[in-house]
């Protein structure tokens, strides 16, 4: 609940718009120029390179006993 003093509102509900630290590669989950096609692929692009950054890095890591 944010609760109002003597009518001013409270420094929670005082948010200022920021720059991102860091700009994405694929703004948007899009690819420019491809439509909602381009949006599927950065998506699956996106998932896909995770999923085998991961995988390298649990075989790297992997600790036999």
């Amino acid at each position: 609940m944010i609760l109002k003093i003597k009518g001013r509102p409270s420094k929670l509900s005082e948010l200022e718009k920021t720059e991102p630290a860091v700009s994405s590669p694929m703004a948007d989950y899009s690819i420019k120029g491809m439509g909602k096609t381009g949006e599927v692929l950065a998506i699956v692009v996106g998932t896909v390179s995770i999923l085998i950054i991961s995988f390298g890095l649990g075989k790297v890591f992997n600790k036999k006993a």
